[in-house]
């Protein structure tokens, strides 16, 4: 496998399980503030969260993967260019906008399989898909920032040749 596709399967992969966790913590966390119930019966909070990131993570490398390859595919057509501010904020936006979407049916599910207590689910699910757009625009930005898009090359810091020194001779 090229290391070009080996680098975009492992930033996505690993960008798509962190941004589970993240989101279901945060979800988790916004639930907690609004006195919603989670569960018919009671489960650890730790547990609730685990449970649920190791459920939502498959799905969020499947977005992120086609939110990946179908915006570099749109930035080379719209931008003319895969690289750059640009192209960084297609994919952070479209992959958020992915996720959100996602989010909405996924938390329906989790509402039927879990018991779920929320009285209206269909608002809470929309109203976790607000959250989960914006949490996600901001982590997937920052991801962008801090590695690089998953397409392109790794930036190595700049450094400085390495080249043997030989002694200098001075004219006598």
């Amino acid at each position: 496998m090229p290391a070009g596709r080996r680098r975009l399967i492992g930033l996505v992969s690993v960008a798509g399980v962190a941004q589970a966790f993240v989101l279901v913590g945060l979800l988790h966390r916004r639930s907690d503030e609004l006195g919603h119930a989670h569960e018919a019966a009671y489960i650890d909070p730790v547990a609730h969260w685990l449970r649920d990131s190791v459920l939502y993570a498959p799905a969020g490398v499947v977005v992120l993967l086609v939110a990946t390859l179908l915006t570099r595919r749109l930035a080379n057509r719209w931008l003319r260019t895969t690289d750059g501010v640009g192209a960084a904020m297609l994919w952070a936006g479209l992959a958020a906008a992915m996720y959100a979407v996602v989010s909405v049916p996924a938390a329906m599910v989790h509402g039927a399989l879990f018991s779920s207590t929320v009285v209206t689910p269909l608002l809470s699910a929309v109203q976790g898909a607000i959250v989960t757009l914006r949490y996600s625009f901001g982590l997937l930005i920052a991801c962008a920032m801090l590695l690089g898009l998953p397409w392109t090359r790794h930036r190595r810091a700049a450094r400085a040749p390495t080249t043997s020194r030989s002694p200098v001779s001075t004219p006598t």
